[in-house]
Formats: C-alpha cells, sequence, structure tokens
C-alpha cells in the first residue's frame, strides 16, 4: 500500500452557502476526520470552528495555520487530505470561549464528537457553552457522536 499525496479539495467561486459557519466540539478522530472534513468538503461552509480542551492540540493546530491533515484509506492506496483553515478553541480559556459562544450563537450546523455526555451537562469551564447553546437552538442544526452516549452507563 502506497501512501499518496492529493491536493486539498479547493472551493470554488464564493456562493451565499459560503457564508455558513460549522462548529464541532472535540477534535478527536470522528471530528477531524468525519465532521470537519465533510464540512469543509461540502464546500457549503466559510467559517469552521472546532473546540478542544486539549491545549497541546490546539496550540499544534493554530502553529499549523489552522490546517490539518487526514488520511482516508481506498482499497488500493492511503490518501491524505488537509482541512482548513479552521478555527480552535480552547473553551477554558476566557477569550477563546467567548469566541466560541459567538461561533455557536451563529452556527448553521453543529456536530458533537466528545467522550461522554456529561460534557452537555458539565458546569466545568471545558463544557459546551450554555448562552450559545440557547441561542443556536433557534436555528441550527446538531449531529452527535461520542464513546458514551449514555453518560457511561452500560
Amino acid at each position: 500500500m502506497t501512501i499518496q499525496n492529493s491536493p486539498s479539495p479547493q472551493p470554488p467561486a464564493p456562493s451565499p452557502l459560503r457564508q455558513r459557519t460549522f462548529v464541532g466540539f472535540g477534535f478527536g478522530s470522528i471530528q477531524a476526520g468525519l465532521f470537519l472534513y465533510e464540512a469543509f468538503r461540502s464546500d457549503s461552509f466559510g467559517r469552521l470552528v472546532v473546540a478542544e480542551v486539549a491545549a497541546d492540540i490546539v496550540h499544534a493546530v493554530r502553529e499549523a495555520g489552522g490546517r490539518f491533515s487526514v488520511n482516508i484509506a481506498h482499497s488500493d492506496r492511503i490518501e491524505m487530505a488537509e482541512v482548513g483553515p479552521l478555527e480552535i478553541e480552547d473553551p477554558e480559556s476566557e477569550s477563546d470561549r467567548r469566541r466560541l459562544v459567538e461561533a455557536v450563537a451563529g452556527a448553521e450546523e453543529i456536530a458533537t464528537a466528545v467522550p461522554s455526555v456529561q460534557f452537555y451537562t458539565s458546569s466545568s469551564p471545558g463544557s459546551i457553552p450554555t448562552p450559545g447553546r440557547r441561542a443556536a437552538t433557534q436555528s441550527s442544526h446538531a449531529g452527535a457522536a461520542g464513546n458514551r452516549l449514555c453518560g457511561g452507563k452500560p
């Protein structure tokens, strides 16, 4: 099997859809490799925002200019695709959290990929911001994925 670098999908000329905002919570393989990749590839969003509580990951993505790569397995090769730019925010940082609340309030689509439903109900700084959630419920579509959707109970 070979690894093949493929050019990043290049969006066509700006369209009204490109004014839309996509917000993701969690920056693991599900969010990065599925939700964010597809949001980018769809050319339906002009703004990609993701919340991540691991400060080292936030720093690394910012250092890379808000871009990251995903590997896509095909039967005969592995394709590398670049995604971005995106805004990555650490909800434990007050300034990042303010930007995240604003992004959630204006998002047309929101996808979560966090380890547990406790991220939705927790009052910790890393939880999903309530003010943005309230504003977003009127005009947003939400999708969810996680490892423990039943709150850790079997």
